[in-house]
């Protein structure tokens, strides 16, 4: 009989690390918006720490699990600062250190990107947020963004017409000219039904004698 095995422990601690001893993961699947990173860098700042892998067990020293095109985006913007000469805003970076092998690693930087892919958003939630903002420089997302959002929950999605599941769907329309006083009397007698269809049904089962 097979005993569950425990989980692997990932815990760390939080440091300061200087940018240069930082290396991106080498086998990083993940295709970043590095410019639209560097704008929320410029607006808010870092407001998370990065999550950096020692590489005792792998040999890949102080590689980035989890905010590797963060890092980029620190980096492009040392180098904007340091081309206009000025201080260069990211030389400490927070960091979440963890030490595990080659295989956590990997699971770690998968999961990370997978879960964030499959998360998904209450859009008149995200709609509201982002039209109470004065505007959405900071946000990531652009007025055409929030346009189509708000096109798609303005449109009312049209349902095809059902089949009605009804006794009279085969039903053949004969269009008749009655004299009036039979007008009047077949007006009289299908008024008391929810339909014509049922009036003509009650008028064939009961014969002429229906209409008086």
């Amino acid at each position: 009989m097979s005993t569950a095995q425990p989980p692997r422990s990932s815990q760390g601690e939080l440091q300061h690390l200087p940018i240069e001893q930082l290396h991106s993961y080498s086998h990083n699947p993940r295709k970043g918006n590095i410019p639209a990173i560097k704008n929320s860098l410029t607006h808010h700042g870092l407001f998370k720490p990065l999550l950096v892998n020692t590489g005792s067990q792998t040999g890949e020293e102080w590689a980035v699990l989890a905010g590797n095109h963060t890092l980029a985006a620190m980096r492009e913007l040392n180098k904007q600062a340091a081309d206009a000469a000025q201080d260069q805003p990211y030389t400490m970076v927070p960091c979440y250190i963890i030490d595990v092998d080659e295989t956590q690693a990997a699971e770690i930087v998968l999961v990370d990107n997978k879960t964030s892919d499959e998360a998904d958003y209450n859009n008149e939630a995200l709609a509201d947020l982002l039209d109470w903002l004065p505007d959405l420089d900071a946000t990531g997302y652009e007025q055409a963004d929030l346009d189509a959002l708000l096109d798609g929950l303005n449109t009312v999605e049209e349902l095809p017409e059902e089949e009605q599941d009804t006794p009279y769907a085969d039903f053949i329309t004969v269009r008749l000219q009655l004299p009036p006083h039979l007008a009047q009397q077949w007006l009289a007698h299908s008024m008391v039904f929810d339909s014509a269809e049922e009036a003509l049904e009650h008028l064939l089962d009961h014969g002429a004698s229906g209409v008086n």
